[in-house]
């Protein structure tokens, strides 16, 4: 895991949402067509059948880079749930989900403890758990 990752985190969050409701907006966006789902068409040079398959393209890029994001966004979850230490927990959870500052992360925290001093703990722990 890196900090760059773990940055990333809580904007990877916020561009899923957005890359879902993007799918949710091209579906209604699609042409009627007949039973079936395929635009009724008497050629293959029908504007409605044109749309439909380019829907279908976008649709099937924007699953994949979904599926991809929700994958790196489950990972990363995954090794933050994985720390044991429940201080350590703490920080990383306040600081990468939660989206706090250093200085709100070590008033949360508490204990004396400063943003630099849970800043480079976070630092150590990456550093020994690579």
């Amino acid at each position: 895991m890196t900090l760059k990752r773990l940055n990333e985190l809580r904007r990877g969050l916020i561009a899923l949402r957005n890359l879902k409701e993007e799918i949710e907006i091209r579906a209604d966006s699609i042409p009627s067509g007949n039973s079936n789902g395929m635009p009724s068409a008497k050629g293959a040079s029908n504007g409605k059948e044109k749309k439909y398959n380019a829907y279908l393209t976008d649709k099937e890029k924007l699953e994949k880079r979904y599926a991809k994001m929700l994958k790196e966004y489950s990972d990363t979850m995954k090794y933050i749930k994985s720390i044991e230490d429940h201080t350590t927990y703490l920080i990383f959870h306040y600081r990468f989900i939660s989206g706090y500052s250093w200085v709100k992360v070590a008033m949360t925290i508490g204990g004396n403890n400063t943003a630099d001093g849970v800043r480079m703990r976070v630092n150590d722990y990456i550093k020994k758990h690579k």
